[in-house]
């Protein structure tokens, strides 16, 4: 999909959104190199917590920094 970000560890493209729980009523997105997102109740929530990264938020922070003088 392409509005998911490569895998953070191996950098693969080919990650994959998997249905998870008793009723299939959780999501997590999963690369073939065994890294997993934590378990959200959405689809778009999974996609958000595996797009997420640290540089991401140091960005953010910069930028306010950068304002801020």
């Amino acid at each position: 999909m392409s509005d998911l970000k490569p895998c953070p560890f191996c950098g693969c493209k080919e990650v994959n959104i998997e249905a998870a729980g008793d009723c299939g009523d959780l999501f997590s997105v999963m690369c073939k190199c065994g890294v997993e997102s934590d378990y959200a109740e959405c689809r778009e929530d999974a996609i958000g917590q595996w797009n997420k990264r640290t540089t991401d938020r140091l960005e953010q922070e910069n930028a306010e920094l950068r304002e801020a003088l």
